[in-house]
């Protein structure tokens, strides 16, 4: 997802900016591919798909990449960790 938002940035913002992004076929998705996993995790939670995608909103992604400078592998690496530390 990292390496589609930092390819595609500029169609990705145009496309989900503010509450149209949860309204877009792209982020239903998403939403459904993580929430299968998560499920397949064993877990129940609806809210955790949605958790585990708001780092990969464009919007957060532009911050980053563009006002804070962080690198692609920076960013990885910060969701890597964060998804490492959910419990099993």
């Amino acid at each position: 997802m990292v390496d589609l938002l930092e390819q595609h940035l500029p169609l990705a913002l145009g496309a989900e900016q503010g509450a149209a992004r949860f309204a877009a076929g792209a982020y239903g998705f998403w939403r459904t591919f993580v929430l299968s996993l998560i499920r397949e995790a064993g877990w129940q939670d609806d809210a955790l798909a949605d958790a585990l995608l708001a780092p990969l909103s464009p919007e957060v992604y532009r911050y980053q990449r563009h006002d804070r400078g962080r690198t692609v592998a920076e960013i990885k690496s910060a969701l890597a960790r964060l998804a490492h530390v959910l419990p099993e």
